[in-house]
């Protein structure tokens, strides 16, 4: 009888180039995905459209929020008196006259 040889067979992983999973290089599909693991990469109109949906839905919060802390932060004005009108009688002579109150 022959005594069986250990001889160990090592598999290289490679990642999967459109979900990064590792994979063995002898695989005919990815396990995750299900895509041919040397397949190729998403085309660039989808990072583009991806890119273009976030800005379309986050810019008016971002705006809206902008805004809203713009009212919060500005510092109140004090209000000058305003002045109150007192008219007097034409015939005597006397016109409108201004009176301010505290």
């Amino acid at each position: 009888m022959s005594q069986p040889t250990n001889v160990m067979l090592y598999m290289a992983l490679e990642p999967c180039n459109i979900c990064g999973s590792l994979n063995s290089s002898e695989a005919e599909i990815c396990l995750s995905c299900g895509n041919p693991p040397n397949g190729s990469k998403r085309p660039v109109i989808f990072r583009v459209a991806a890119i273009a949906l976030v800005i379309v839905f986050a810019l008016p919060i971002l705006v809206s929020s902008f805004g809203w802390l713009r009212i919060k932060l500005k510092p109140q004005r004090r209000s000058l008196p305003q002045p109150e009108v007192a008219l007097r009688d034409k015939s005597k002579g006397e016109g409108a006259i201004a009176v301010f109150k505290n």
